[in-house]
Parts: structure tokens; C-alpha cells; sequence
């Protein structure tokens, strides 16, 4: 069997994220927090330290802001293209956040493989991924074959 080199080289990025025997703690942890010191006070709009509850308001692909001490629209992990954004922020505790991820409702993988696809997601490898500008109840599988989607929580 021969393997589609962009998929082997997807493969190898997500085998080189964690060492072996050592859990993968999700993909927002892709994006390192700016060097702030331990205890330092932090703004109201820091992505980092959100609002008095100090969230974290980066999520995967490093999207993700705070406005006014609350955190923003915010990608999903990665999920197969099938419903709607509106059903897969909802699945995970959210509501779709139209728009409001760099303006993007969702990011699609659209690749001839399904592997090849979830591969680049987990990867997080934003340029490898389509921008999309569409509403909370569109079709996902139209644009690809895995998503991220804009949710607030």
C-alpha cells in the first residue's frame, strides 16, 4: 500500500506532539501563554486570564479573545462534518458563536482521505484549513470532511 505523502507527513506531526507514554493534554495547550510572571496582575481583556474567573479563553488553532472579562467565541476540538455548528457547540456545551472566531464561523480539512483530514486537525495546522463564513445552521459536510466550530461557553 502506498501512502499519500502530505497524509505521512500529517501522521508524523501528531505522532512527534506527545512522547511516548506521556497523555496528550488537547490541543489548546498547542499555543503557549505569553511569559507573564507567576502572580502578576492581569487585564480584564487578557485571553489568557480572562475576566475574576481568570479563564482561558484560547482554544485550539490559538483562537480565542476576551472582551470586557468574558471570553469570546472559541473553536471546538475537532469534529467528523456532519449536522451543524449550532448542533456541535450544543453536543458540547456551547452555543455557535457565528462569525466570531477571526471571523469564521468554522474551519474545514477538506481532503481526499478522511485520515488525512482529522490528521491535519489534530495537527492544528491552521493553513492547512479553510476559513468558513457561514451560519450556525448550514451543512458542515458540504466543506469538508472534519470542523472545528466557533462556540462560546
Amino acid at each position: 500500500m502506498k501512502l499519500n505523502p502530505s497524509l505521512l507527513a500529517a501522521m508524523l506531526v501528531v505522532l512527534a506532539r506527545s512522547p511516548p507514554g506521556i497523555p496528550d493534554e488537547g490541543l489548546d495547550t498547542q499555543v503557549e501563554s505569553p511569559g507573564a510572571d507567576a502572580g502578576a496582575e492581569h487585564s480584564m481583556d487578557d485571553p489568557w486570564h480572562c475576566g475574576e474567573e481568570d479563564l482561558k479563553c484560547i482554544g485550539p488553532l490559538g483562537i480565542g479573545e476576551c472582551v470586557d472579562g468574558e471570553c469570546q467565541g472559541r473553536l471546538t476540538f475537532c469534529h467528523l462534518a456532519a449536522g451543524t455548528c449550532a448542533e456541535i457547540c450544543a453536543n458540547d456545551g456551547g452555543v455557535c458563536a457565528p462569525l466570531d472566531c477571526e471571523g469564521a464561523t468554522a474551519f474545514a480539512w477538506d481532503y481526499a482521505l478522511q485520515e488525512e483530514a482529522d490528521a491535519l486537525c489534530d495537527a492544528a495546522i491552521k493553513d492547512a484549513a479553510t476559513p468558513l463564513e457561514i451560519g450556525c445552521d448550514d451543512e458542515l459536510n458540504t466543506f469538508g470532511k472534519t470542523v472545528n466550530c466557533c462556540c462560546q461557553w
